[in-house]
């Protein structure tokens, strides 16, 4: 973490007159005690373990660019804005990541499992570990400094976690907690991530888009085989068309799709266009229609419902213009659906096999 509140890094020590033959030897022995998994010269590094950079796919609301994370087994990371405004770590057990997003969230979770060193693999992890647990103190120091009504306290403890939509993101955060657990290498983070990841990706630009981030991923880093866990209606949709053809007519649109109701956060469509590529143009024209009905509609009632009509179909259209261009963002929400739907998705995977890894 940067700033006042990021863990301090010590500043170097003067370097020390010494025997030309002794500062040798310590320079080879810092060359070779951090990363002990490369220092026989000739050798190559066996690429034992490996974590998952995972994207979420996009959906209405908080989600409408996508979102990323990092998965070391049951356990996962990933930077969210919390209604204060502030970005901040979540460290989640994977079963229960899967739930919020690919199950009640409705979005596919794209998998990119990237070869590392069992050491590698701890060093990064570590750093994920530390950061959460610098951040909880922060946190506690915040909510001390606000009960206190200590103003100047409370606003640099905000100012070091504030959202920016570029800036500082689930993206830039991301990338830079793996370049920081990288920066102790001797020859520097950007030369470490090569040796080790299989490249370097600097938070920053394009790359804080969390689809272009995950290109970035599967074409920079070490990435030996990527899959899908499908989002839950994708999920259900193609278990109930198993010989059954007309099930997909019958779940393409709301009004008579057996799996999905429409939640109270969800906007106002008709059809579903995440599975209808080629005729995403045309659908999104009706849903747009569909938006401007429910729109007038909504006026009418709104000292009735308190807009809440209105809401629905104005982010209907919103979210149907996209689709005339081919770029599906809506897909619903299951918020009633329970964590043991998350274990029914995972085996169900698209998986693509191995990736040659660059270079």
């Amino acid at each position: 973490m940067r700033g006042r509140f990021a863990s301090a890094r010590r500043r170097p020590t003067p370097a020390l007159r010494l025997e030309p033959v002794v500062t040798l030897a310590l320079v080879a022995l810092a060359l070779v005690a951090p990363w002990p998994r490369l220092a026989v010269a000739g050798t190559k590094p066996a690429f034992d373990a490996r974590f998952d950079f995972l994207y979420i796919a996009a959906n209405e609301g908080d989600g409408s660019a996508g979102h990323v994370a990092v998965a070391f087994g049951d356990r996962t990371y990933d930077f969210g804005r919390r209604d204060d405004g502030l970005l901040t770590l979540d460290r989640s057990a994977s079963r229960d990541f899967r739930y919020r997003y690919a199950v009640r969230g409705n979005r596919a979770i794209r998998r990119l499992h990237v070869a590392v060193t069992a050491a590698t693999r701890e060093l990064l992890l570590g750093a994920f570990e530390h950061r959460y647990d610098v951040q909880q103190r922060d946190l506690a120091a915040l909510k001390g400094a606000r009960d206190a009504s200590d103003n100047g306290s409370a606003r640099a403890i905000e100012d070091a976690y504030r959202y920016e939509l570029l800036g500082r993101n689930c993206v830039s955060e991301l990338f830079g907690t793996v370049d920081d657990a990288l920066a102790s290498a001797p020859d520097g983070a950007m030369a470490a991530s090569t040796r080790l990841l299989g490249g370097h990706i600097a938070p920053g630009g394009l790359t804080s888009l969390p689809r272009v981030a995950a290109a970035a991923v599967r074409r920079t880093w070490r990435v030996v085989a990527a899959d899908e866990i499908p989002s839950y209606r994708r999920y259900r949709v193609g278990v109930l068309e198993r010989g059954r053809p007309w099930v997909a007519l019958r779940e393409s649109n709301v009004l008579t799709s057996s799996i999905y109701r429409r939640s109270e956060h969800d906007s106002i469509f008709l059809f579903f266009t995440d599975g209808a590529v080629a005729a995403r143009p045309l659908l999104g024209a009706v849903n747009g229609v569909a938006g401007l009905l429910v729109t007038a509609a909504g006026l009418a009632v709104a000292p009735v419902d308190r807009g809440a009509l209105l809401v629905g179909g104005v982010r209907g259209v919103v979210y149907s213009l996209p689709e005339l261009a081919f770029v599906n963002i809506r897909k619903g929400t299951f918020p009633d659906a329970t964590p043991d739907d998350a274990d029914a998705l995972v085996g169900a995977e698209d998986c693509e096999g191995t990736v040659s890894p660059p270079g």
